[in-house]
Parts: C-alpha cells; structure tokens; sequence
C-alpha cells in the first residue's frame, strides 16, 4: 500500500512532510485534548480523502476530490469554530523555528548552488546573453533603468530585464565578478525573502502558527526551490507579487491613505518581471479597487477618499506606460497568447493541427469559429500539458497534438500532491469565516492566470509558476484548521505512537535526489577556452560547436570579460559552428555571413578546436583575412582577424591552412540506385539511436513530430520517424544489412505555413561518406525517395537540417523508414499492418 505515495515524493515534499509532522507533534505537546466532535472527525476524514485523489487516475480522483470538499463543508456547517481553537505558538517561539525553516531553506539553495545543473546553464544562458548585450549597448546607468521600468514583450523568460533582479545582479557582478554563483545568488536571496514576507503577513492576519505553516509549505516547495536556485529573475517576480499581495490585503483591511498609494506602486513593480505575473497582477488591481469600496467598516467617504487616492496612482502608472507605447506589450509577451494569434492572422504549428475548425481559409476565422478553436486548444493542446505540470500524479493517459513542455525548465509540479486537501480545506475555512475580499481575489487569481495559460500556445512551468502564492496561503489556513482538529480528537498517550509511525515512514522514502543533483564540471577544454578568451584583446566572436551547458558557461565567461575590461564579446549561436564545419549544409548562409561581418567590423574569431574549422579558415583567409594558431599548454585555438595591426594576431604564429578537399559525390542518386529484391525489412524506429542531437525537440517514432500520422502530401505512412530540423540521428547498421529505404519530405502539417518551410536531407557512413544528398524539400513537393546501399557500413547518419528560411515549419517525415536485411541473418523485427514492402524495386534497373 506504500507504493503508491512513495513513487511521486521528492526530497522537498518528504522534508516537507517532516517538518509538518514534527510541527503537529509540537503544537500537541503544548495542550492535547480530548475534545472529539463530529465535525473534526468529517475534517480529518476529508484529508484522508483528499490525500488519496491525487494518486488516483482523474476518472476515480476527481470524484474522490469532490467527495473531500463535501465532507469540508459539512465539518464547518457542522461546527463552524472549526479551526478556530488551537494552542497558537508564541510569537517568540515560532520567530525561532522560522529561523531553523529558513536555515534549512538556504542550505538547499546555496549546496552545489554555482554547478546545480548542466542544463540550467543552458537556460541562464539567455539571461547573461541579455546581460551582455544590455551592458555593451548602454552607456548610462538611468538608460538601463529607464527601459526596466516599462513592459516589455520579450521578459517572459529573459531574467535580465527584471528591475529587482538585474539591479542586484549587476552589483554583484560588479562586487565579486561574473560566475554562476553571482548569477544565482539574487534568486536565492529573493527566496528566502519571500519566505520570511509571507510568514509576516500570515502571522498579522492569521497568526504565528499560519505564517510559520505557510513558510514551511514555500520554502519546502520543489518548484520553487528549483526557481529559487535558477539565475534569472523568477524569484524577484515572485517576491514582488507577494510584497503587491501583502499590502493590497493590508490596504483593504485599514484602508489607510499611504497603503492607497503604495499599493499601485508594488503592483507596478510586480508587473515589470516575468510577464506572466502581469495577469495577477491586473487582477489584484480590480479586486482591491472593489474590496476599498465595499468594506462597510468604515464610512462611505473614506472608502469614496481612499478609492479615489488608489485609482489615481494606478492611473498615472498606466499613463506612465502609455506615454511610452508599452500598454499593448503589457500582456502580449511573445506574442503567444490567443488574443494575439487573432489580431496577426497567423496560428501556431500546435494550432495548425486543428484542421477541423482551422478549415480551408485559417486567416479569416469568425469569431465564432475563434472561440471553438480556443476550446479546442484548451482541450487537445494546452489542457493536458497543464494538467501534466499541476497534477502530475493523476494519471490522465490523453496525449498532446503539440509538444510536451512540462520540463521546460525541468520541475514536475506546483504543489505537493499531499497538500491537495489542506488547500481545499482553506478555501472552506476562509469562506465560512466570510473573508470574503481574501478568498474572492485568489479564486480570480487562480482562475484568471489558468485561463490566460489555457489560452497560450503552449504551457511550461514559468507560467504556471505565479499560481502558487494562493495556494500557500489556503494550504496554511487549511493546515492550521488540520492542526486545531487534531488537538480536539488526539489524546497524549497517542502522540508517541503517531509521530513515531509518521517519521519512520518518511525517513524510508526513497526519494528522487533531483534537488542534490551534481553536474560534472565542465570539460577540460571547454575551461582552457574560458581562461584564453580573457587573453585576446578587443572584440572578438566565438566559434565552438558547444551544447546546452558549454554555452552558458561561455556566456557567463564573456560576460566576466566585458565586466573586466570593458571588450565586446560574442558567442555565435550553435549551428553556426556546425554550418562553418560541414560546408555541404544549405540553409546557412546567413549564419555564416555573420562571421565575415564580424571580421570586417574588425572583431577576433576565436574558433576551439581549431582542426574541423580548418578548411573553412581558408576560405576566410582567401578574403583578406590572417590567420594565426595559438597553443596554450596542451590545447590549440585558431585566430582570425582583418585587422592587420590586430593584437589578437601576435598571440601565436600564422597557421597552415590545407587546401579544402573538393565535397564528395553522392556515391549514387536515389533515383537510379538498384535496391535488393526478396529481403527481409527492419523499421527504423524500432531501433535504438546510437545518438539523438535534435536541437529544437525530440523526434517522435512511428508518428509525426505533432504526433499525428506520419503523411507526406497524399502519401501515408505506418513506420518511419517525425521530427524538427535540425535533426541528427546515427544508427548501428543491422548485421546482414544490404540498403536503406525510406521516403522523405515535409509533414502534411506543414502546408498550412507556405511559403515557409524547407528541408534537405543528408546521409554518412562512420567515415563521412555522402552516401545521400536530397534536394531542397518545401511543402509543396512530394516525397522523395531515399535508396542507399549499406553493405560493408557499420554506421549511417542522418541528417536534417532547414532551408534558407530558417527553421520554422520544419517537420520531416522519414516514412517507411528502414533496413533491407539478408533472410536469416537477424530477427527482423515484426512490421505493423501496412509497413515497408519486403521488396523494393526501381522502376528502372
């Protein structure tokens, strides 16, 4: 019976849960009771209920959920003090515990806080990118602060454009120099300030015991301590909209004049983070407004004097961004909201898929046929990716038309799933005891921020991150009712026996260890490459085909460069250096044009390692360019620059660059190629890859990468594999393999978006043999048929990269994708109903 909550715990819930624990036995300990009444006994046994729902799939939790907050209701109508009574802490004693909660908070955020992960250094990336180009481009200090104050489109995931967080960031970077550790250590202080605010405005509304509750459930959060070691500005966001909570409740409750001008102004500082803290914002907005007008504990012309004094700070903030032009980037961060969809004329690939209400002409829906998508997207697309993130636990089996974005970045939910009852229990606490204001504007704000995500066209965990404030303070007030039940129906002879059973149980979960996780450090190379860029002088643009966690390092690096001493430095983006390497690619001349701008603007290149970026050296140095090889201890770096009194070219001796080798012809086009006749096939995708490097998202088996059938144009496909340029896949060649077949093109998804949308494909041996070169395929053309001849290879690679008009609306189809092999010489794997023909014949020999 253990199994099933032990599977979903994390480190933080089962720490939680102790914490939880120990704090009931402690509050026991002060006065048990002997008080049972019925109404205690129908609360507890709508926690136990409420427990169980969550790990239920959603066809027996949901009713089971709705089963708890009827048994809620009926313990309050029952007795409806419920709660009320509970042997409440001394404030002392609970400031004390509060400071072990937070002691324990930030030894979780600051272990192994400067190498937490690999991939969340992909993500900072972004974040010191911003920072580098936000401080090369502006000279003065009020520049900066001017543009912070302002909403902007691009700040959902941009950390750097954050007032609280990029100014604190900045000064440390000043203070103690560019690292990871400088980057994240503004999240952790935020986290933990956001902590100690919440104990504060639980506690004065509510009481210690509330606000140590709601500390304990925040800083034990697993998303939350995820954000709060995470280098960018979601923690500031989520200190501001608690700090915009706490005097917006203060301001109704006194209605005093200097909370009415105050309150605006910390919505306004809460507005200008993450964008999708905007819409609690604009909520907390109204319902203040409302709540000053309708407290009938004061007279009708101070609550006409206060409203008046908030409406008018809130209006010259508004007029403040409307000067600007900012008001309709207020909420259209990225353009992904279904409002803006509407007003361009232009729908998400995730859309796309709806061809059912989409129809014929996409461009001109009515309004009508807007809404019904805007269901349909909620229901197919968004619904179940938001049910992924919220309630993990529920088993709900519906799978997305568009991508799963529930690690992105990778935290699995927003509250623990043993939580789920006191949070519902709260709402019916603070609903019988008629706080209404309170209740009302965290409902909006529950309901509001999950309509907006339901309408985006995806959901990942920044978005869903701003639902949590209300769910802590209801799953404090709720825990607090948990706590006061106890005391009525627990005698002292049981408290032993409960909290022994109760911390053997969570000391013997295994737990997942994500929180401790411990990232190697960074290569040897990629530290040589670090220490060699603080060498060359002036600007200079980097070349390297780095992945995820070499790229935020890099980023962080030149950071700490141009904070040192002043030189612009740039990273070129990661299919630069594959596009520069592999001179057979198209679609990339653009990223390639880039370089020779740099060299002309008189910048270094900088390419590690040098020998793949040998030959397209030359190319560089046939235009003016020189060339020189730099051998720091046991690693090399290649240098490039037109400037010739550059300094960056006394750092080595000119290198020897050999002739390019002229590209190898495909060894026969697909066209003529003669495939064997009589022979077993073995599908693609029921092998597995020697190595997957999708740069956008994985690809999908046997489905498009959409996940619907895999069709190109008027052909259908059972097997193959769908993904997204730029792809690469590299397989094992099948003992008694003789060709590969397949058939290749853009997934009928795509011709929604024409004139975009072009791929080509590209097929290796283990030596890098061009074995197969496609055409340039747009969505207007046919498959194209791909027969390769694989005897004597041990490896093929494939590669799909995008046309010269990016990479959007690249989906590819590898249809019938597979391996003719020589009967017996392996088990062929069983083909599905429809798969690739045993024999494959061209039409002409």
């Amino acid at each position: 019976m253990l199994s099933i909550p032990i599977r979903y715990l994390s480190l933080a819930e089962a720490s939680l849960c102790c914490l939880l624990a120990l704090l009931s036995l402690l509050l026991l300990a002060f006065r048990p009771g002997a008080r049972g009444r019925s109404g205690a006994a129908l609360l507890l046994l709508s926690v136990v209920a409420g427990s169980i729902a969550p790990l239920l799939p959603i066809a027996l939790g949901l009713p089971l959920f709705i089963l708890c907050a009827v048994l809620a209701c009926a313990a309050f109508a029952r007795d409806g003090s419920l709660g009320d009574e509970v042997s409440e802490l001394p404030h002392s004693l609970a400031l004390r515990a509060l400071v072990v909660v937070i002691a324990g908070v930030a030894s979780l955020l600051f272990y192994r806080l400067g190498n937490y992960s690999t991939f969340l250094l992909a993500w900072e990336g972004t974040t010191s990118d911003g920072f580098l180009h936000q401080m090369q481009s502006e000279t003065h200090w009020w520049q900066t602060l001017s543009r912070q104050l302002s909403w902007g489109v691009g700040t959902l995931s941009a950390g750097h454009n954050s007032l609280l967080f990029s100014a604190s960031a900045k000064a440390l970077f000043h203070l103690f120099s560019v690292s990871a550790l400088t980057l994240r250590l503004p999240s952790a202080v935020f986290f933990l300030l956001t902590c100690l605010l919440t104990f504060r405005i639980l506690s004065r509304h509510f009481g210690p015991l509330t606000g140590l509750l709601g500390a304990v459930v925040l800083g034990y959060n697993e998303g939350a301590i995820m954000y709060g070691r995470y280098g960018s500005s979601v923690a500031a966001t989520l200190f501001g909209l608690v700090l915009a909570f706490g005097v917006s409740l203060r301001l109704v409750s006194t209605l005093r004049l200097s909370l009415a001008v105050l309150s605006p102004i910390t919505l306004f500082l809460a507005s200008l983070g993450y964008a999708a803290a905007r819409v609690p914002v604009a909520i907390l907005a109204v319902t203040t407004l409302f709540g000053l007008v309708l407290n009938s504990s004061f007279s009708l012309a101070r609550r006409a004097a206060i409203a008046a004094a908030f409406s008018a700070a809130a209006s010259l903030l508004i007029f403040f961004e409307h000067s600007r032009g900012q008001i309709m980037e207020g909420f259209s961060a990225r353009g992904e909201q279904m409002f803006a969809f509407s007003q361009a004329k232009s729908w998400p690939d995730q859309m796309q898929s709806l061809n059912t209400l989409l129809g014929p002409h996409p461009t001109k829906l009515a309004p009508g046929e807007r809404l019904g998508l805007a269901f349909e997207l909620a229901r197919q697309v968004t619904g179940p990716q938001f049910l992924s993130i919220t309630a993990p636990t529920a088993r709900h089996g519906r799978r997305t038309i568009g991508p799963e974005f529930a690690e992105d970045p990778p935290f699995r939910k927003i509250m623990a799933p043993a939580l789920a009852p006191f949070v519902l229990i709260g709402i019916v606490r603070l609903f019988w005891r008629r706080q209404r204001w309170l209740n009302t504007s965290l409902l909006l704000w529950i309901v509001g921020t999950s309509a907006t995500i339901l309408l985006t066209n995806r959901v990942d965990s920044n978005r869903t991150f701003f639902l949590l404030p209300p769910l802590i303070v209801w799953c404090a007030v709720g825990l607090q009712s948990f706590v006061a039940t106890l005391e009525r129906v627990l005698s002292r002879w049981l408290l032993f026996p409960v909290g022994a059973a109760a911390i053997t149980f969570f000391a013997a979960v295994p737990v997942s260890g994500e929180l401790w996780e411990r990232s190697p450090s960074p290569p040897a190379d990629l530290a040589s490459l670090e220490s060699f860029i603080s060498e060359v002088p002036g600007p200079l643009y980097v070349i390297a085909p780095f992945r995820h966690s070499g790229k935020g390092n890099m980023q962080l690096a030149l950071l700490g460069r141009f904070c040192k001493t002043g030189a612009r430095g740039f990273l070129a983006p990661e299919t630069t250096a594959d596009a520069l390497i592999n001179s057979t690619v198209k679609g990339n001349k653009k990223l390639v044009s880039e370089a020779e701008k740099r060299l002309d603007a008189g910048d270094a290149l900088v390419f590690h390692p040098p020998k793949p970026f040998l030959p397209v050296a030359r190319t560089f140095v046939d235009r003016g360019a020189q060339a020189r090889l730099v051998r720091r201890s046991s690693d090399e770096f290649l240098v490039l620059s037109k400037s010739a009194g550059s300094p960056a070219l006394a750092l080595g001796e000119p290198a020897e660059l050999p002739t390019p080798a002229p590209t190898p012809a495909p060894a026969a086009p697909a066209s003529v190629a003669v495939l064997p006749v009589g022979k077993e096939s073995v599908p693609l995708s029921s092998l597995k890859p020697l190595e997957i490097d999708a740069k956008f998202s994985p690809p999908q088996m046997n489905q498009s990468w959409l996940k619907g059938p895999l069709k190109i144009g008027d052909a259908s496909f059972a097997t193959g594999i769908g993904g997204h340029a730029a792809t690469l896949l590299r397989y094992q060649v099948p003992a008694g393999a003789l060709a590969f077949s397949a058939s290749f093109g853009l997934d009928i998804d795509t011709t929604q978006c024409a004139p975009r949308g072009s791929i080509t494909l590209s097929i290796r041996d283990e030596q890098g043999g061009i074995l197969f070169q496609s055409p340039e395929v747009t969505s207007r053309d046919s498959a194209v048929p791909v027969a390769v001849l694989v005897s004597g290879k041990r490896e093929l690679v494939l590669e799909i990269d995008g046309g010269e008009d990016g990479i959007d609306c690249d989906h590819f189809d590898l249809g019938d994708a597979v391996f003719l092999v020589e009967p017996g010489s392996q088990s062929a794997a069983p083909q599905p109903q429809g798969s690739h023909p045993a024999c494959v014949c061209p039409a002409a020999r």
